[in-house]
C-alpha cells in the first residue's frame, strides 16, 4: 500500500461544490468492496491504512456546473477523489484531458445518477482512454456510467515518470494536441474488413492501471467487447485482488487469459445475465476466496463447471435458475466453507421471499451425491429444494458434509427420515422453515448433540412423536415449532429440555386446550428473540403477542393457552391434587377423563373478596349468616376441593365470636349430615374417611359461600355448561 503524503494538514482552494480535507484511506473506500466482501478482510483493510492520512476531495455537480470547470480548480495533489452527479446535473463526458493533472490519485469513485428504467442512458460517460494517466491508482469505483469503446476525441500524448521515480507534489506534464483525422470515404469491403477488425479487437481501458487492486463496476452500461466476450480488458491487472461487475447486462462469460488476475481474492459478476459458466473462465485463479454468483441466469452446473480452486470458501449462486445439482458438481472446489443455492436470494438474516425481477422461480433437486467431497463446508442455504424424486430426507444426502455446522433449507422435504443427520455431528443451526413437512421419524434429530438452534416453523405437522427432542435436549437453546397444524403434544415431550432452553415458539397452531399442555413453561413459550446490532448479541424478551391461542373447544376459542390453564381449568391445581392423597376422590367424582376433559369453572373476575374479615369488622351478622345457611347446605364438596382460592390463611391466634362460630358448626353439622345417598357412587365411603376439618378461617368460608352462589347461578341460567 502507498503511503499518503505525511504533512501538515491538507487547506487548499477547493471548489464551493467540494470538500477538501485529509482522510483515512480505509474510510475512503469502505463502501466500494464487492457484496460479498468478508468482516475479516474489511477488518485487515482498514487496520493496513487507519495510521495513514490522504488527501480526499468529495465533489457534488450540481446542474449549473461543468466537469471541466470543476476538475480544473480542483488541487492536483488530490490523492482520493469521489465525483457524485446530483439528478438535475449536466451530463458528464471524461476524456484523456480531464484526468491528467491528478497523477497522485489512490482512489477515484464516479457514481452517476441511477437511470428511470433500464432504456435509458447513464449520464456519466467514460472514453476507452480516460483513466489512463492515473497509473498510481488503486481504487476504481464507478456506478451508474457508460463505459465506451471509443477513445478520447481530443488525444494527448503523455510524458509520464521512469518507475520508480518520486512524484512531486506539483507534477509537471507535457502534452501536445493532435488535431483531427480528416475523414476519408473508403470502398465497402475495406470498411466492412475495419468493423470486422475492431469487434476483435479488446477493450483496454484499464490496461495501464498495473497498480489497480480494487475494482467495482456497478449498473454501467458496458462498451460491446464485454458483450462479444473478448473483453482483454483485465490483462494487465496482475495485482488486483477484488473484482465486481454488478447489475451491468453481462451476457457471456468472463473470458481471462492464462496468469492473469492470479492474485484475486474476492470475484462478483452478481445480477448480470450469465447463462453459463465453463472451467476456463476461472482458469489461474488460484488464490480466489470468493465467488458471487448470484442473479444470474444459470440453468444447470457439472462437475465441469468449476476448475480447481484450492483456496475457494465462499460460493453464492442463489436467484438462479438452477434446477438440478448433478452429482459431484463441486468435486474441484473441496475447500468450500459457505454454498447458497436456490431460486431466491439469500442475506444474513434470512431468506428474501420475493424472487428477483426477471429470475425464474424453480425448485433444484439435489441428489445423495450433489455436495460429494464438500467435508469443509461449515455452511448450506437451499432455497426451494428438494431431495430427489420428492423422498423423505435421509442420510445419504449429507453424508459428506461431516463439518456442517449450519443447514437451511426452504422448499419441499416432506419428511425427516431416522438419522437423517447421522453423519452432521457438528450442526448447531438446523432450520428447516417452510418446507412442507408433514412427519417427522422419532430419531431424526438422534446424532446432534451440539445443536443449538432447531427451526420447523411453518411446516405442515400435526404431531410429534415422543421423545423426538430427547437426543437434543442438553443443547437445545431455541426451539420453533410455530405454524404449523399441531392441536396437542405428547405427555413430556418438553419435560427433558433443560434450563438451556430459552425460547420455544408454539403460535400459530390449533391448540386444542386441556391440561395435558399444563407441561408447556410461559417463561418459555411466551417470549421474543431480540439483537443488538451494537453489541452483536441476542436476547429473549417477554412478548405476550406470540402467546398460543386455542382454536378449541368451542368455548375456549381465541383464549390465550396460559390464560385458560390457569383458569378456568385449573390445571396447576388438579395437578397437585392429582399428585397427592386425593387422586381417588377426583377420579370418583369426574371419571377417567378429567385430565383430557377437566370440568370448567367459571368465575367472574369482577368479584372483590374484599379485606379479610377481623374481630372487630364483622362480615357474618346473625341475619345474614341465616340468610345463607340454606346455600351451603347445597354445597358440593367435589367442586370446592379443586378451586383455588390461593394460599390457605393460617389460623389466626384470636378467636372467633361466639355468634360466628356457632354459625360455622352449623353449616359444616348440616354439611355433614346429607345423606351418603346423596353422593356419587364410590365417592361416600371415601368422603367419609377423608372428610375436611371443620376449622376453617372466616376468608375461606366467605370464598366457599361466594363460589357456592355462582355454581347455582351457573346451574340455573347456563345449565347446558
Amino acid at each position: 500500500m502507498s503511503k499518503g503524503i505525511q504533512s501538515a494538514p491538507w487547506s487548499p482552494s477547493c471548489p464551493h461544490e467540494c470538500w477538501c480535507h485529509d482522510s483515512y484511506l480505509s474510510s475512503i473506500v469502505d463502501g466500494w468492496h464487492p457484496l460479498n466482501q468478508t468482516q475479516q478482510d474489511a477488518a485487515s483493510l482498514s487496520t493496513s491504512n487507519d495510521d495513514i492520512l490522504f488527501r480526499a476531495a468529495i465533489c457534488v455537480q450540481q446542474h449549473d456546473t461543468e466537469i471541466k470547470t470543476l476538475l480544473d480548480r480542483l488541487p492536483s495533489q488530490a490523492e482520493a477523489m469521489k465525483i457524485i452527479q446530483a439528478s438535475d446535473a449536466p451530463e458528464i463526458r471524461l476524456t484523456v484531458n480531464h484526468l491528467t493533472k491528478f497523477i497522485n490519485l489512490r482512489a477515484l469513485s464516479l457514481e452517476g445518477v441511477e437511470p428511470n428504467d433500464i432504456s435509458s442512458s447513464p449520464n456519466i460517460i467514460l472514453h476507452s482512454d480516460s483513466l489512463r494517466p492515473l497509473t498510481q491508482l488503486k481504487y476504481l469505483s464507478l456506478v451508474n456510467l457508460e463505459l465506451l469503446d471509443d477513445p478520447s476525441p481530443d488525444k494527448v500524448t503523455l510524458f509520464l515518470m521512469a518507475q520508480g521515480e518520486e512524484l512531486s507534489a506539483t507534477p509537471q506534464i507535457t502534452y501536445y494536441n493532435i488535431p483531427k483525422e480528416e475523414e476519408v470515404i473508403l470502398p465497402y469491403e475495406q470498411f466492412k474488413k475495419q468493423q470486422l477488425e475492431a469487434q476483435n479487437e479488446p477493450w483496454n481501458g484499464f490496461s495501464l492501471l498495473k497498480n489497480l487492486e480494487y475494482l467495482l463496476i456497478v449498473g454501467c452500461q458496458l462498451p460491446e467487447a464485454f458483450s462479444r466476450g473478448h473483453s482483454g480488458a483485465f490483462t494487465s491487472l496482475s495485482h488486483l485482488k477484488e473484482l465486481t461487475i454488478r447489475s451491468s447486462q453481462m451476457r457471456v462469460r468472463l473470458e481471462v487469459e492464462p496468469g492473469n488476475l492470479m492474485e484475486l481474492e474476492s470475484l462478483s459478476l452478481a445480477d448480470n445475465e450469465l447463462l453459463e459458466i465453463e472451467p476456463g473462465d476461472l482458469q489461474g485463479m488460484g488464490a480466489l476466496h470468493n465467488l458471487d454468483l448470484s442473479g444470474n441466469q444459470l440453468t444447470h452446473l457439472t462437475e465441469n463447471s468449476f476448475p480447481f480452486l484450492p483456496d475457494l470458501e465462499w460460493l453464492d449462486l442463489s436467484a438462479n435458475p438452477l434446477r438440478v445439482v448433478y452429482p459431484n458438481t463441486f468435486a474441484n472446489i473441496s475447500s468450500l466453507r459457505r454454498l447458497l443455492l436456490g431460486s431466491f436470494r439469500w442475506k444474513d438474516e434470512g431468506i428474501t421471499e420475493e424472487p428477483i425481477d426477471g429470475i425464474e422461480v424453480v425448485s433444484v433437486e439435489f441428489g445423495p451425491d450433489s455436495f460429494n467431497g464438500l467435508v469443509k463446508l461449515q455452511e448450506l442455504w437451499i432455497s426451494q429444494g428438494h431431495p430427489e424424486g420428492n423422498k423423505g430426507l435421509h442420510p445419504n444426502y449429507f453424508k459428506d458434509l461431516s463439518s456442517l455446522s449450519e443447514l437451511h433449507i426452504r422448499g419441499r422435504l416432506i419428511s425427516i427420515e431416522a438419522d437423517a443427520f447421522a453423519a452432521n455431528r457438528r450442526l448447531q443451526n438446523l432450520d428447516l422453515r417452510k418446507c412442507q413437512i408433514r412427519r417427522l421419524s422419532v430419531d431424526a434429530f438422534q446424532s446432534l448433540r451440539k445443536l443449538r438452534t432447531l427451526d420447523l416453523s411453518f411446516n405442515e405437522l400435526t404431531q410429534l412423536p415422543a421423545g423426538v427432542f430427547d437426543p437434543v435436549s442438553s443443547s437445545l437453546k431455541e426451539l420453533w415449532l410455530n405454524g404449523n397444524r399441531l392441536t396437542t403434544v405428547p405427555a413430556n415431550i418438553f419435560a427433558t429440555l433443560t434450563s438451556t432452553t430459552k425460547l420455544i415458539r408454539l403460535e400459530g397452531n390449533p391448540w386444542h386446550c386441556t391440561c395435558q399442555l399444563n407441561q408447556l413453561r410461559a417463561t418459555a413459550v411466551n417470549k421474543i428473540k431480540i439483537s443488538d446490532a451494537l453489541t452483536n448479541r441476542t436476547g429473549y424478551q417477554y412478548d405476550r403477542r406470540v402467546a398460543p391461542l386455542c382454536a378449541s373447544p368451542e368455548a375456549l376459542k381465541g383464549a390465550a393457552l396460559f390464560d385458560v390453564m390457569r383458569k378456568p381449568l385449573r390445571c396447576n391445581k388438579v395437578d397437585r391434587l392429582a399428585s397427592g392423597r386425593n387422586n381417588k376422590m377426583l377420579t370418583a367424582a369426574y371419571g377417567d377423563d378429567i385430565w383430557n376433559e377437566p370440568q370448567l369453572i367459571e368465575e367472574d373476575e369482577t368479584v372483590d373478596h374484599g379485606a379479610e374479615a377481623t374481630d372487630d369488622q364483622q362480615h357474618f351478622s346473625s341475619v345474614s349468616s341465616a340468610s345463607k345457611v340454606s346455600s351451603v347446605e347445597k354445597l358440593q364438596l367435589d367442586h370446592a376441593d379443586i378451586i383455588d382460592h390461593g394460599e390457605e390463611v393460617v389460623e389466626s391466634s384470636t378467636p372467633l365470636s361466639f355468634r360466628t362460630a356457632s354459625v360455622l358448626s352449623k353449616q359444616v353439622n348440616d354439611v355433614l349430615s346429607v345423606s351418603s345417598n346423596n353422593y356419587p357412587q364410590g365417592f361416600s365411603p371415601f368422603f367419609q374417611k377423608n372428610a375436611p376439618s371443620v376449622t376453617l378461617s372466616k376468608k375461606s368460608i366467605k370464598l366457599r359461600m361466594e363460589q357456592e352462589m355462582k355454581n347455582q347461578a351457573k346451574k340455573k341460567y347456563l345449565p347446558n355448561l
